[in-house]
């Protein structure tokens, strides 16, 4: 499918594979998409800087990037921000179109409904969208669909018009007269409000006038602050509304001397607010801030995962404000078709977006009707090597980007066939960056390629067993990320698979496979007696609404990341369990998740005991990983796989950069594929460790 993009400052529209409709939402064949200009040109226009220009203006980034580079490396930093610069920008974020597709856990909507969609990360300016229920409104048959593309926007306009509380008869001033401002001034038309319009283009006023607004007023020629006391007979406005974009704190302080004492200010739009207090407080003014299209914006379960908010207890959320812009839309309450100025094929996207200026309000584009999509694209003739494993990357997130895919690239075993994610955008740039024949977004299409030797899931935890049961059956060799499942029904049936079809499986237990993990081990191997492990992990938080601790999609951090450790402490000590106790920091006296703070001890059948202390706690100047074992006299201290020290037994050594060992591991796995070598981690062995992180997590979750 073809989808518009910016590229260093530049329109382009690139082919990329069409989304996979998933449970939660619809695939939709868009039919109009509305060009936001504000917004798009602000990120468009952001790409241009250099990258001493945007470290001045996100300070804040600038401080994640260090502490990056702290922890995995200048080079691996430097490759991050360079990967995230040259990225290409993903363009729009309202639409209308035809529901071509349901996923399994929607019932609201059926195959043709006419819809109207929203989302920064979902309708966007391309002939097919995936778009989460909540995120999607039916359309009346007398909404059209150009119309209908305005229905992100109205409900930003909406939810700004809500924070005002603006009532039957108040008086409401509209600062800025964008697409925004001039829907603002629409829907408070609508609700019986009078309302005088502010904008520096004498243009928009007149247009600000013939769709309703009672007054407008064009500084300089126009004094505001006269014109909204002339409005109100000398009341002040009951409140103001600032949709206009500027780093100036003028409008929202001016905004403060239009009001009448105890009036409200709502902020829409992106301006400075370093607030004179003294106005602000002898007024008591209600100073507000509109977060886009309302109750629900930046809540992953609302959003990713269709869970509603009781409309007894938020009458209006993102979703209900879309039902009642279109419901405007219907009752010609609104009229959009004079914002409009001009519509074009996405073929001319260049041509659209160089049309935008302080004379265009908007402009949509719209698209023809195509056929089924495609999920897939040939990027490249690669031609096949005998001796290579053809590996198809299922799952394209940050840590596949940092490890995997530049491993593979460097281990002469293997050539990247295809990389599969939801994203065809991310999905074609990888590809063409690593020289894969394949983007898919349907790992299925991966799975039917006969040149695929090995998958590798790399995919959020939840879906790790049934792709691995999917890619055993089709004869695949399986390279899993931790964790194996999120429960032990699930990962008898990845073991049940991998035995059936006799192809070769690993988990991603890469801290075995770290040189200092396997010369502490080579060395505390020539002592005899019992090993005593304590293995600290400095975890650090994570929000409270991370997918990590969501129970179907990521299963926890213990199930997610804590069978690392425990397959740690199998591989030193090499003894079967005996008992697993675990223990967490009471989550309800604390504001951290219960899996956040726990220490889990597992004795084995040689008497050797394993300590597992993980927190989120700790001081983030701290090192991540810890690991001190003692055995026979000797003790061994890897210090976040950066350095091994040894007492008892010579010294130790260190390694230029960090070696979690992600890729000795692949190349072991490689040599056991092509029956060269044993690949140093059995199906067994991942068994183990994961059993372990089911029985701590199981005893954390009854004692919470």
């Amino acid at each position: 499918m073809k989808q518009v993009f910016g590229k260093k400052g530049n329109i382009i529209v690139e082919d990329v594979p069409a989304p996979v409709c998933q449970d939660n939402g619809i695939l939709v064949r868009n039919v109009c998409s509305l060009i936001s200009p504000g917004t798009e040109l602000h990120s468009i226009s952001s790409r241009k800087k250099s990258i001493i220009s945007l470290a001045k203006e996100r300070p804040d980034l600038v401080k994640k990037v260090m502490t990056y580079a702290k922890q995995s490396g200048i080079k691996k930093a430097r490759q991050l921000v360079q990967s995230r610069l040259s990225d290409l920008l993903v363009l729009g974020y309202s639409a209308s179109g035809i529901v071509i597709e349901v996923g399994k856990n929607v019932t609201e909507f059926s195959i043709g409904d006419r819809v109207a969609c929203a989302g920064a990360k979902y309708a966007n300016h391309a002939e097919y969208i995936y778009v989460p229920k909540n995120l999607a409104v039916k359309l009346p048959d007398n909404v059209l669909f150009e119309h209908a593309a305005f229905t992100t926007v109205g409900s930003i306009a909406m939810q700004g018009v809500r924070r005002a509380g603006a009532k039957l008869g108040e008086t409401v001033v509209v600062v800025g007269l964008g697409l925004i401002g001039l829907l603002s001034v629409q829907i408070l038309k609508a609700a019986g409000c009078s309302v005088l319009g502010i904008d520096l283009d004498q243009k928009r006023c007149a247009l600000a006038k013939s769709l309703g607004a009672d007054a407008t007023a064009t500084p300089p020629k126009n004094n505001p602050l006269k014109e909204v006391t002339s409005f109100t007979e000398g009341i002040g406005a009951d409140a103001v509304i600032i949709t206009a974009a500027t780093k100036s704190d003028a409008p929202a302080n001016q905004a403060m001397h239009m009001c009448r004492k105890k009036g409200r200010v709502v902020v829409v739009g992106d301006v400075g607010m370093n607030i004179q207090r003294e106005t602000f407080y002898k007024k008591e003014i209600d100073f507000l801030i509109s977060t886009s299209y309302g109750p629900g914006r930046y809540d992953r379960k609302y959003e990713d995962e269709g869970i509603d908010y009781p409309i007894g207890y938020v009458r209006w959320t993102e979703n209900r404000n879309m039902q009642a812009f279109v419901k405007l839309l219907s009752k010609n309450a609104v009229d959009v078709k004079p914002l409009i100025s001009a519509t074009y094929p996405i073929n001319r996207a260049q041509e659209a977006y160089n049309s935008l200026g302080k004379d265009v309000i908007t402009s949509v584009f719209r698209y023809t009707k195509k056929k089924q999509p495609e999920r897939k694209i040939h990027v490249s003739i690669v031609p096949l090597k005998k001796g290579k494993i053809n590996v198809a990357l299922i799952g394209a997130g940050n840590y596949a980007k940092a490890h995997h895919l530049p491993n593979l690239k460097a281990i002469d075993d293997y050539t990247v066939r295809a990389i599969v994610t939801h994203n065809g955008k991310d999905a074609k740039q990888l590809a063409k960056q690593y020289k894969a024949v394949w983007a898919f977004t349907d790992y299925k299409d991966a799975l039917s390629d006969k040149n695929v030797n090995l998958v590798i899931i790399a995919t959020r935890h939840g879906n790790h067993a049934e792709i691995a049961v999917a890619a055993a059956n089709a004869k695949k060799n399986i390279f899993v990320e931790k964790p194996m499942a999120l429960n032990e029904k699930d990962m008898n049936r990845v073991v049940r698979a991998v035995k059936k079809n006799k192809v070769h499986y690993m988990v991603g237990f890469n801290r075995r496979f770290s040189p200092f993990a396997i010369k502490a081990k080579e060395i505390l191997e020539t002592k005899k007696g019992p090993y005593i492990i304590t293995y600290t992990v400095n975890a650090g938080l994570l929000p409270s609404d991370h997918w990590t601790y969501d129970a179907k999609d990521g299963g926890g951090r213990i199930i997610g990341e804590g069978c690392h450790f425990f397959d740690a402490f199998n591989f030193f000590i090499g003894s079967e369990t005996e008992s697993v106790n675990a223990h967490s920091v009471n989550s309800k006296e604390h504001s951290f998740h219960s899996e956040d703070n726990v220490v889990s001890c597992i004795k084995y059948k040689d008497g050797s005991i394993a300590t597992l202390v993980y927190t989120s706690t700790g001081n983030k100047d701290l090192p991540k990983e810890r690991i001190e074992i003692s055995r026979g006299g000797v003790s061994c201290v890897i210090n976040d796989f950066r350095e091994l020290s040894v007492f008892g037994a010579g010294g130790g050594f260190k390694i230029i950069g960090q070696d979690k060992g992600q890729m000795n591991q692949l190349k072991a796995f490689a040599k056991a594929i092509k029956g060269e070598a044993s690949a140093g981690l059995t199906l067994e062995e991942c068994v183990l460790a994961t059993k372990i992180s089911f029985d701590v997590a199981k005893q954390i979750k009854e004692a919470s």
